[in-house]
């Protein structure tokens, strides 16, 4: 037997409990996210309420501004110059009238973003795996990595509670989770939308 035949035949035995083992991981890593979704709720729901606040009173000074800005002088073909000398419409500000309340957005922590990465890793050994297996059984089925991800951001966003994140709030919610998740584009699926198994 050869040293590839050995290795081969080892790695197909204890693909089992190595796939078990990350499986595990994956649902510590899970649970460790949910955990500190649930403690950290208060401190986000009292953000969320802050900024909407801010944004009121920033809406009721924009509505005690004049409503026109002033005339600007019209071309010879009835409309106005802009700055850099082409025409444009002629068409007052607007005050911004009522805008809808921000979006309800979990700011993660240092430390989700650590197990949140720590999550990407464990998905990322377990599509290896998947298809180092398929490989030695001579089996064209390959797992596309992206897709583990994609459904891993859904997963994450699912631990936090109802309406507070979202598989694209997930994707696109820090430079630090762009580069850690690639340019795979999650899925933007909302959460209430999610069928938790």
């Amino acid at each position: 037997m050869t040293i590839f035949a050995f290795q081969k035949v080892i790695k197909l035995t204890v693909y089992p409990d190595h796939a078990a083992l990350l499986q595990e991981r994956l649902e510590e890593s899970l649970k460790q996210v949910e955990d500190r979704a649930v403690a950290g709720f208060p401190k986000a729901e009292r953000q969320w309420r802050n900024h909407v606040a801010r944004q009121r009173k920033r809406q009721a000074q924009l509505k005690e501004l004049p409503s026109s800005s002033p005339p600007v002088p019209p071309n010879t073909d009835g409309t106005s110059m802009s700055i850099a000398g082409g025409p444009r419409d002629v068409r007052p500000s607007g005050t911004g009238g009522d805008a809808k309340e921000p979006e309800k957005h979990y700011r993660l922590t240092d430390e989700m973003k650590a197990i949140i990465g720590k999550l990407v890793l464990i998905t990322e050994e377990t599509c290896k795996l998947e298809n180092e297996k398929n490989e030695y059984e001579g089996s064209a089925l390959r797992v596309r990595e992206e897709g583990l991800k994609k459904v891993l951001c859904q997963e994450i966003a699912n631990r936090f509670p109802e309406g507070w994140m979202s598989a694209g709030q997930m994707s696109r919610n820090s430079e630090y989770l762009s580069i850690v998740m690639g340019s795979i584009g999650c899925s933007h699926e909302s959460h209430s939308q999610r069928d938790k198994v």
